[in-house]
């Protein structure tokens, strides 16, 4: 695994932050009044929109970016799955324990390459469309 490939992973993370959960803890609290409910509530919301992503399309719009996709070690696409890998990543939001969390994951993904919501749901992220220079050129 190169450090590429994890640098693109850990941008893909940052990007589905700016474009999905900015918004909803925006979202929430302009809606809501700012307390413990908000904040849980914008977190089940990114959750949940990275959930109908990768249902939908196989990958977040960080992964799109960064070019990974979410691919299952089982060959089964199950809604089931992919929502409990997504949701589980609520963990890293919880006050005191997901700081904790958060640290643990990223050590275990430098030292063996999964996240623990991987680890936890069975499914992996594979890159996909970085190819060789040559064979996307054209020549004319």
């Amino acid at each position: 695994m190169t450090l590429l490939y994890k640098c693109n992973r850990i941008l893909a993370g940052l990007i589905d932050l700016i474009v999905f959960y900015i918004p909803c803890q925006l979202l929430t609290y302009v809606v809501l009044p700012q307390g413990n409910q908000s904040n849980l509530l914008s977190q089940f919301l990114f959750c949940l929109l990275l959930t109908v992503c990768v249902l939908g399309y196989g990958q977040t719009p960080g992964k799109f970016f960064a070019r990974l996709k979410v691919v299952s070690s089982n060959q089964s696409d199950d809604w089931l799955w992919v929502s409990a890998r997504e949701l589980s990543k609520i963990v890293y939001f919880l006050p005191f324990v997901g700081l904790f969390l958060a640290i643990v994951s990223l050590v275990l993904y430098v030292l063996k390459g999964r996240f623990i919501h991987e680890l936890l749901s069975g499914k992996e992220v594979s890159v996909t469309g970085i190819t060789d220079k040559n064979e996307n050129h054209l020549d004319l």
